[in-house]
């Protein structure tokens, strides 16, 4: 089977998915913010696997698209799309739409066979701002500036879907394989976004809604990174402190060079380090490798843990693993930030008060589940997942009593011991009557 044309990853000969909502030249057809997002990390190889839906607007067809796998493994319970004036107002259930006053930016959309009219990343990134925090936001950027995507499959995607990573079969995309050997939700493929290309897509959308938080967002981006794991280190390290982060200057995915005598011992002229950090004075070099649990493919793949810190090292590099439980609580990373600063032969000033609750609020963000990482918006897909957000903010924020699940035991106790703590400040607030004479 040829390689078909592509156009950011994604084949041009493919199915008719979301061609339902072209309108003539009028701004519906355009999917946007969690349904773009949704599009954007959906291997095209599975989108090769999903059925046609007949182009049309009556009623019947729509309920039909509504109820389909299709739609749903895409785009889940609602798909979100542009609209330019109120006029093309629907009351379909299916479809939550979103006023765009105005022009569009330049080269603000792709038009693709298999989907109909997405948004582009860049303008993908604006229409989800309405939606998500600084921080969830730069996560997001970072997942485009990168060369990764989390995509899970449903049950009935995974069973046909081609086990090979055959460049024939895969339009430049590819499955980290898993250390456990399972099918892994990380994929591997081309970046979407130029890091630049942020800075001058906001300011050309200044004015716009989410503008300001789009450029707050692209200021705190850390660089190129591989994996969810890469981005939450390399915020927690990189962030300044009044963020949650700790300050200091990284590089992701740095290149370095190895001497002709570590050469001979990785059999390699170089590697790439995961985040490299100098000390201010350029004496010392760290090298933080994030372990997780899927594994990159490439030269890294090929250079044996052994042989690649034995190289390092005898160049002076000092090489640290981490893993997701060692950065996933404040007190594991706090030892993880010791043995850096040992190894750079520095100390930080201490975090104050309110830096470790800008910390806590950090990891509010940072470590819910990536699968559902702007995705709030897209109704009965990740109510959970908000929920756990909630709680961690409110945890954050010191105090906060965290949300109960409703139904549960716990929260029905809650409730009542709420009630009857209600009721009875009712009647110690019940001014005392006088009897009549």
């Amino acid at each position: 089977m040829p390689c078909a044309p592509t156009y950011l990853g994604i084949p041009e000969a493919g199915y008719l998915i979301g061609a339902l909502f072209i309108k003539g030249e009028s701004m519906e057809g355009i999917i946007c913010g969690p349904s773009a997002l949704s599009y954007l990390r959906t291997p095209p190889q599975v989108l090769d696997l999903l059925p046609s839906i007949p182009i049309s607007q009556d009623r019947a067809t729509q309920t039909f698209i509504s109820t389909s796998p299709a739609f749903k493994e895409l785009f889940g319970e609602t798909v979100h799309t542009l609209v330019s004036s109120v006029s093309e107002h629907t009351n379909a259930k299916h479809i939550k739409q979103h006023l765009w006053s105005g022009p569009l930016p330049p080269q603000a959309t792709i038009d693709d066979p298999a989907v109909g009219t997405v948004t582009s990343p860049l303008l993908t990134l604006l229409t989800l701002a309405q939606h998500c925090t600084d921080i969830e936001l730069a996560m997001i950027m970072h997942e485009f500036c990168g060369e990764f995507a989390v995509y899970r499959p449903s049950d009935e995607v995974e069973k046909v879907l081609p086990k090979t990573n055959d460049a024939r079969l895969a339009y430049g995309w590819k499955r980290a394989p898993s250390k456990d050997k399972r099918p892994s939700s990380l994929w591997q493929r081309s970046h979407l976004v130029e890091p630049h290309e942020l800075a001058s897509f906001a300011r050309e959308v200044r004015g716009h809604r989410g503008a300001r938080r789009f450029e707050r967002a692209a200021a705190v981006l850390q660089g190129v990174t591989l994996s969810p794991l890469e981005v939450r280190t390399a915020l927690l390290m990189g962030l300044p402190r009044t963020l949650g982060g700790r300050g200091i200057k990284i590089e992701t995915n740095a290149t370095i060079r190895f001497t002709q005598a570590a050469s001979k011992i990785a059999h390699r002229s170089y590697c790439i380090a995961d985040i490299l950090i100098t000390s201010p004075d350029g004496t010392y070099v760290v090298d933080v490798e994030c372990q997780g649990t899927s594994v990159h493919d490439g030269i890294e793949a090929r250079i044996s843990d052994a042989d690649r810190t034995t190289a390092l090292e005898s160049m002076g590099v000092s090489v640290i693993l981490v893993s997701h439980d060692q950065i996933a609580s404040h007190d594991s990373f706090n030892v993880v930030m010791d043995l850096v600063e040992r190894e750079l032969g520095q100390r930080l000033p201490a975090q104050t008060s309110r830096m470790v609750k800008s910390e806590e609020a950090l990891r509010g963000d940072l470590f819910q589940e990536w699968e559902t990482l702007g995705m709030a918006q897209n109704d009965g897909k990740v109510d959970a997942s908000a929920r756990t957000r909630a709680e961690a903010k409110a945890k954050a924020r010191g105090g906060a009593k965290a949300a109960t699940k409703p139904g549960t035991a716990k929260h029905k106790a809650e409730k009542n011991a709420s009630s009857a703590t209600e009721a009875k400040e009712t009647t110690m607030a019940k001014p005392k009557q006088t009897p009549k004479r």
